[in-house]
């Protein structure tokens, strides 16, 4: 539910935090608030959570989201297709 990710981060900075349905009550410091969420709020906020779903792997170089993936690409060697064409010869003239 995207409500729950607000109440983890409330959590995490000291505040006592309840969820009824569509309602958010906080309580921080000896302040009572509730807060009313509607389902376009709901929806900003599944769309946010998406969106923060990037992970970038250092080693592999690789930017992986939820429907994407990015590589870094480089170069080949000049002798990478000397190389593998001379293996491929000398394989075939082996059989």
């Amino acid at each position: 539910m995207p409500l729950s990710i607000i109440k983890d981060v409330l959590e995490k900075n000291g505040a006592s935090v309840s969820i009824d349905d569509s309602k958010i009550s906080i309580s921080y410091a000896g302040k009572d608030l509730t807060l009313d969420v509607d389902d376009d709020w709901k929806k900003e906020i599944r769309s946010f959570e998406r969106s923060n779903q990037y992970e970038f792997e250092l080693e592999s170089r690789k930017l992986i989201g939820p429907k994407s993936l990015e590589l870094g690409i480089s170069r080949l060697s000049q002798d990478f297709l000397l190389h593998l064409v001379t293996s491929l010869l000398l394989k075939t003239v082996e059989m």
